[in-house]
């Protein structure tokens, strides 16, 4: 297949792609302007699209008009492309977008596909709506997309200021690192899991949204122990210097048939999956395959 990443500066996205050994057309376009979405279609006329663009978990990113555009309005213009300049050579999902978990915000009655949703953040607001637009242009437009609502990633790539490049960095440069008490749960999954799960969502989704995680939660306290195991430095945490946070436990719960459908063997692997990869920074870009 030929692929195609859209990025919005080349120049910064060549380093990153050399850097893990990405290959494919680059586009440098702004995916906030739907006009340049068109033309991107247009010219490139795509039988799968992976839309990973997202606004508002970054350092500063807290703009609502961008997050908006970004996280709301975009899916459904991805989905008004793809209708209009597919090809319709593939027979399964034509768009595989990339949700979050934060669309589930404080619900405290779990968080399962079929589950409510309540988003407390910027972040989660607008991605829930745009997850919302997406099935409803689907539908309207009869597109095949689903949404992977993505748990706690991590791997290479990972930007700085997350969890795990905070606490390699601390333990490289022998500083103390600023958390709450470590005791909160999170559904850690490897970035390399998720794009595995993307490509069984274009196989064998159906136009439903999937939770993309583990559904088992590990302490932040977990995580500190093993990194230091598997680093094999001594390193310290400032507990309780930061606020704790209002969910104790976030990870993934599925309706029935959803993560034997999607996910595949990744359920059927002993659950370490956080443990078993490299504990390195991850990173990912919109992209489409022809």
């Amino acid at each position: 297949a030929d692929t195609h990443l859209a990025v919005r500066n080349e120049a910064r996205a060549l380093r990153i792609f050399d850097r893990f050994s990405v290959t494919g057309t680059v586009h440098e376009v702004d995916l906030a302007e739907h006009a340049q979405v068109d033309g991107l279609y247009a010219r490139v006329r795509p039988d799968i699209t992976f839309n990973l663009a997202g606004y508002g978990m970054g350092t500063g990113e807290s703009d609502g008009p961008t997050a908006r555009r970004i996280n709301s309005h975009l899916p459904a213009a991805i989905c008004r492309a793809a209708s209009r300049f597919g090809t319709g050579n593939w027979a399964g999902q034509q768009i595989v977008h990339a949700g979050s978990a934060a669309e589930y915000g404080d619900n405290l009655d779990g968080f399962a596909e079929s589950g409510d949703t309540n988003p407390t953040t910027l972040y989660g607001v607008t991605k829930l709506a745009g997850t919302m637009s997406l099935a409803a242009c689907a539908e309207e437009l009869e597109v095949a997309a689903v949404t992977a609502r993505i748990f706690n990633a991590y791997g290479p790539g990972e930007r700085s200021g997350r969890l795990l490049p905070s606490l390699i960095q601390a333990a490289e440069t022998g500083t103390d690192i600023r958390l709450t008490d470590g005791r909160q749960k999170r559904d850690f999954v490897y970035v390399g899991d998720i794009a595995e799960a993307n490509i069984q969502a274009i196989e064998r989704g159906d136009g439903q949204i999937y939770n993309i995680g583990w559904g088992v939660g590990t302490s932040i306290n977990e995580v500190f122990a093993k990194l230091k195991e598997i680093l094999g430095k001594d390193y310290s945490i400032a507990k309780d210097a930061l606020e704790k946070l209002d969910n104790d436990a976030i990870f993934a719960t599925f309706i029935e048939e959803c993560p034997r459908m999607v996910l595949g063997y990744f359920f059927q692997m002993a659950n370490d999956g956080l443990y078993d990869k490299d504990v390195v920074p991850y990173g990912a870009g919109t992209f489409f395959m022809t």
